[in-house]
């Protein structure tokens, strides 16, 4: 602001002032004339000083309430990011529930003894197809033992240290299984064929299996026992030397959201192994 203004607005207050208070020394009956002129004069001062007054008040108070909306936002924010980790782990625990159920309904169907174990390793790389659980040796764990899940054959124990073993799937190409097809009672050899799939061989010509048809366990191998379910045909074809059939199967356990298994205890001719009990000595 230039100094001429600023001095003029500062003369006009003082002019102001000394108005107000040189007619407020002087008898009523004289001021009369004298008040109104000074209100005339001296409204608009107080007019703009109410205006503004009133304008800082409501700014304040927007501003006051911005900072209260912020906070509670913030808050609720904070809230709501908890309640969403709160419902993520009720949905864990759920999803873990309805699992361990399913395991505790295939433990009682089973005529053997079965110890649970949780996947802690993949090795899903070139040819073969493993997974690592977290029972070994003193779980009374031991080579070849069958490993499943609810929805079918897994594989089986391919070695054990003390405290964890190492499972071959049945899509790998080093584990057979003997088979059967549930619904004729063909027998073939289901095989890994490193696809994330297995293959039915050696069945009679004659066979008439066809897609859809339930694959399950013959218990002839002395590994598995009797009707456990491997999977389910998709195609059948002749083999590669036109003696036997193939078929293709597609298995019924999910191998890429497994999460725990079930170990049945049994050795070669289906013993029961106790816990801690050491096969190999």
């Amino acid at each position: 602001m230039p100094r001429s203004v600023r001095e003029i607005g500062l003369l006009l207050l003082l002019t102001g002032l000394g108005l107000v208070i040189l007619f407020s020394s002087l008898p009523k009956n004289e001021t009369g004339f004298f008040s109104e002129t000074l209100n005339t004069i001296i409204r608009p001062f107080y007019s703009s000083m109410f205006f503004v007054k009133d304008k800082v008040k409501r700014l304040l108070n927007s501003y006051l309430l911005l900072v209260t909306v912020s906070q509670e936002n913030e808050f609720l924010k904070k809230e709501n990011a908890r309640l969403r980790m709160d419902n993520a782990g009720l949905m864990e625990k759920d999803h873990e529930n309805r699992r361990l159920k399913n395991f505790l309904v295939l433990k009682t169907s089973l005529d053997y003894p079965s110890i649970l174990a949780q996947v802690i390793g993949l090795d899903a790389s070139g040819v073969y197809r493993t997974v690592f659980i977290n029972r070994g040796r003193e779980d009374g764990i031991t080579y070849n033992m069958p490993v499943m899940v609810s929805d079918g054959v897994v594989g089986k124990i391919l070695g054990a240290s003390a405290k964890m073993s190492q499972v071959g799937l049945i899509t790998d190409p080093s584990v057979s299984i003997d088979a059967r097809i549930d619904r004729t009672r063909d027998r073939g050899v289901v095989v890994g064929d490193s696809n994330n799939a297995c293959v039915m061989k050696y069945l009679n010509r004659k066979a008439s299996l066809k897609p859809g048809d339930k694959v399950i366990t013959s218990g002839l191998d002395g590994v598995f026992p009797k009707g456990l379910l491997i999977g389910v045909v998709e195609s059948v074809q002749p083999g590669q030397q036109g003696l036997f059939l193939e078929a293709r199967v597609q298995p019924t356990a999910n191998f890429f959201e497994m999460e725990e298994v079930l170990i049945i205890l049994t050795k070669h001719g289906g013993f029961y192994i106790e816990p801690g009990f050491d096969v190999s000595k």
